[in-house]
């Protein structure tokens, strides 16, 4: 666990805990199995990267549609139910925007951090 924190200029004390976990190398040679299985490549090199827990807004609308692609994705059953872990496909979807995106040098600019 990885623990952060800050003191607001009130004085105040905030702190976060993090769950990280090193996570596979994700590489630019995506393979068909890749693409059907739910795996992603958003990288022009292979880089380490962490799996870090934390709470993320995103807007109904935007989460209604992973929703429905990722029923669509893995379909029905043959009982005709869904059986899809929308948690984990809404984290491959930030995921993937964040190393497609180039998160790390958006972070590396200190006028992108909130006051």
């Amino acid at each position: 666990m990885l623990r952060s924190g800050l003191t607001s200029p009130g004085g105040e004390e905030h702190t976060w805990d993090f769950v990280v976990q090193h996570s596979k190398p994700v590489k630019n040679d995506q393979t068909e199995e890749d693409k059907t299985s739910g795996g992603y490549s958003a990288m022009n090199e292979s880089k380490e990267t962490l799996l870090v827990r934390a709470n993320v807004e995103l807007t109904p609308g935007a989460l209604k549609t992973i929703v429905r692609i990722a029923k669509e994705i893995a379909g029905p059953d043959e009982k005709g139910v869904y059986r899809v872990d929308t948690a984990d496909r809404v984290g491959e979807m930030i995921s993937k925007f964040l190393l497609e995106k180039d998160f790390e040098a958006y972070v590396q600019d200190m006028d992108n951090y909130p006051r």
